[in-house]
């Protein structure tokens, strides 16, 4: 089969969870004996085509200004659209990723005469809570139409399955429920905690607390922020990172420095690849306190790295995660309920060691090549209707 895919981030432009998802389906359909192309945005440094194993990843420029982010996506949609029209011609499905693509999406639909899918990782209406401006309008109106026009949508968990059919009314055997995957060996290698650290300019004797991921509302930063001097109070050695970039990274580095602890979290931003992994492998605790999280990734990458987690019981990590098993739940927007748990990992080494254990036997099933095999079902069954 020749499968299109669209994706306004892949790496190395990674923005979320998106990015990894495609890379690595695309890269396991491909491996299926598929012809895969993949049209994304450009990106610095980074060569423009690029060709191995049936996987053709083309990214394209956007070659007109842009005075606000809605504007942008309707400028970066007519240039897939001439990529597409160049270099898509006889595919056999489209496969698009999320509301920014849409346009070009559709416009293929019909110039092509090929179903189409979509993926739906977030909802707009869950990433800000309500739809009480003009632009988040919009957003959920292309998110919908985008739903209308595909003839199945994948997403990455039966929370998110409910909301679809909650918010646009699609009925429920028009979505498929495929979960995201990791890379589990992309992990499995040791470090040298204390060099890492060092590096880093973190104190090498102290435990070592950490959020990963953007710096939004959405993924609950502030909660972490706000239980970090409640942690202080009951275990002293610890320090704190948050890793990652978005718009409220400054609001919360004022908010550490009005709680008085700006001195125990270090704001990293944004690492690549390779750093991100080690960091999150020198941990002792992985924070993921989420209001909102279809999926999360960052806990598959938590549990393949053997860092004990404590994660919000919301949307798809309420799914993946079992308490006290595998993870310590906590409830959303809670503080006091982050630091009780996270304490409660840093002075007990066998509840850790049993997370630990319980977490990477699970990870391990959420393998790319299971999903590959999956989303194939979707695309040969849309072929046939």
């Amino acid at each position: 089969m020749k499968i299109l895919h669209l994706t306004w981030e892949y790496p190395p432009r990674i923005v979320g969870g998106l990015a990894r998802h495609v890379y690595y389906l695309s890269k396991e359909l491909s491996k299926l004996g598929n012809e895969v192309l993949v049209i994304t945005l450009e990106f610095p440094n980074v060569v423009i085509e690029e060709y191995k194993d049936n996987l053709h990843i083309y990214r394209v420029k956007v070659e007109l200004a842009s005075y606000d982010f809605l504007t942008w996506c309707y400028a970066f949609n007519h240039f897939f659209e001439k990529k597409i029209g160049m270099v898509a011609k006889e595919v056999d499905l489209i496969h698009a990723h999320d509301w920014l693509v849409a346009i070009s999406a559709i416009s293929a639909k019909y110039l092509l005469g090929k179903p189409l899918v979509s993926t739906i990782h977030s909802l707009e209406i869950g990433r800000v809570g309500s739809l009480s401006n003009p632009l988040s309008v919009v957003i959920d109106n292309i998110e919908w139409w985008l739903t209308y026009e595909s003839k199945n949508v994948i997403t990455t968990s039966e929370f998110m399955k409910r909301q679809l059919i909650e918010h646009f009314k699609l009925p429920g055997e028009k979505i498929t429920v495929i979960s995201n995957g990791i890379e589990f060996r992309e992990f499995d290698y040791m470090i040298n905690k204390a060099e890492i650290r060092a590096m880093h300019g973190l104190p090498i004797e102290n435990k070592l607390v950490g959020f990963i991921g953007r710096i939004t509302e959405q993924k609950g930063v502030r909660y972490f922020i706000e239980a970090v001097p409640k942690i202080l109070n009951k275990y002293g050695n610890v320090n704190f990172v948050v890793v990652g970039d978005g718009w409220q990274i400054d609001e919360m580095k004022e908010l550490a420095k009005k709680l008085g602890i700006d001195w125990a979290v270090k704001f990293m931003g944004y690492l690549p690849d390779e750093s991100l992994k080690n960091i999150l492998k020198a941990l002792d605790v992985l924070v993921i306190p989420s209001v909102y999280e279809p999926f999360g990734i960052i806990a598959l990458e938590g549990m393949s790295a053997g860092v004990p987690l404590v994660a919000s019981s919301v949307g798809g990590l309420d799914e993946i995660l079992e308490n006290e098993v595998d993870g310590l739940k906590v409830p959303p927007r809670n503080p006091d309920a982050i630091a009780d748990a996270v304490f409660k990992l840093l002075i007990d080494e066998s509840l850790r060691n049993r997370l630990v254990e319980n977490a990477r036997r699970k990870a391990i099933k959420f393998s790319w090549e299971e999903i590959a095999k999956r989303t194939m079902d979707v695309y040969e069954k849309v072929k046939n209707v």
